[in-house]
């Protein structure tokens, strides 16, 4: 999996952002998060539990709920032709350094709309 990229291909995720630090962040043609910084992009593998916390805290529709994040990966795995597997070794395997335990923007975005806000 790539974890550089140029940064003429990435598009700012807040163009008009009032913060400086919100310019920071882009979106790529893979759909992923890029984090552009002076040394170079480098790629957010997914949101982890802590973040994904903190955004269903900010949202009103949503409860800052733990078994929320938990429900979206077993829908993720189960559902997404990229996340399923054979068995739960094998995804594991698949998964680097951990991001078992992330999600991807996109796969929260899919599972809030098709799933939790349906």
């Amino acid at each position: 999996e790539e974890l550089t990229i140029e940064a003429s291909k990435l598009v700012p995720l807040a163009p008009f952002a009032d913060a400086m630090e919100d310019l920071a962040w882009h979106r790529g043609p893979d759909r992923a998060i890029w984090h552009v910084r002076p040394s170079g992009p480098r790629k957010l593998r997914g949101l982890w539990l802590e973040l994904v916390l903190q955004v269903f805290e900010s949202m009103e529709c949503i409860p800052s709920d733990l078994d929320l994040f938990f429900q979206c990966k077993e829908w993720a795995a189960a559902t997404l032709p990229e996340t399923r597997s054979s068995s739960p070794r094998q995804a594991l395997e698949k998964a680097p350094c951990g991001s078992s335990f992330m999600l991807r923007l996109v796969t929260l975005k899919s599972w809030l709309k098709r799933v939790y806000l349906a």
